[in-house]
């Protein structure tokens, strides 16, 4: 079992006081039939820091490394709990170009992410959880198509008119944004503009999984 799956966790702890190339000896040298070193080294850029003490590596440098350890075995799936937590945005970037080097290689990622540009950029299959809850899974186009029809409307909301948006189906007020969903997008705005709202600071985006994820789980603050 251990060598037909991958791991990697949210937080892992590396031997101290050694190298990148060190460590990666020393994980292959606990399966029979390891990847090979340069491969390992190449699917998750290393080139550049086999030389670097762990307790030396950036926070991307170090996710890169850990998911190299992860595919030492050659497993058929890896899992990654949430690998780009805290990452700044090239890092992320490029630990995702390093995932979808991995997928090339015929092994299933399993990802747990809180972001959902990532989920719906990287994964074929989503999952949307909520307080231990698997809500729905698909694909990401089947999703939004369930769960969207049109664009979405976003505007500041300061309480004004609201007898006259009670009238506005899909239209859905949340803190101090009005959302409205719409597939007739000149009809909606010329409604708004007659129910005198404002429209400055006013947005029209298509629909993404962050929508779904708060659409079906709730924007309210939980403790």
């Amino acid at each position: 079992f251990k060598t037909k799956v991958g791991i990697q966790f949210q937080s892992t702890a590396l031997p101290e006081f050694i190298t990148v190339r060190e460590t990666l000896a020393l994980f292959s040298a606990f399966y029979a039939s390891p990847r090979p070193m340069e491969e390992v080294i190449r699917l998750c850029s290393l080139e550049d820091i086999l030389e670097r003490d762990n307790q030396k590596l950036s926070g991307g440098q170090r996710q890169r490394m850990l998911l190299a350890l992860a595919i030492i075995p050659k497993p058929e799936v890896v899992f990654l709990d949430e690998p780009t937590t805290g990452l700044d945005p090239q890092a992320r970037r490029n630990f995702w170009d390093l995932i979808n080097r991995i997928k090339t290689e015929k092994t299933t990622v399993i990802l747990t992410t809180h972001y959902m540009d990532e989920a719906q950029l990287l994964c074929e299959q989503v999952g949307i959880m909520d307080q231990g809850k698997i809500m729905e899974i698909d694909t990401p186009v089947n999703l939004l198509a369930k769960h969207f029809d049109g664009v979405l409307i976003r505007l500041p909301y300061d309480g004004c008119c609201s007898d006259a948006l009670g009238s506005f189906n899909g239209l859905v007020i949340r803190g101090d944004s009005l959302e409205l969903q719409t597939n007739t997008l000149d009809k909606s705005l010329k409604d708004l503009l007659a129910a005198q709202v404002n429209l400055e600071g006013l947005s029209i985006h298509k629909p993404n999984l962050e929508d779904l994820f708060i659409k079906l789980t709730g924007s309210s603050l939980r403790t």
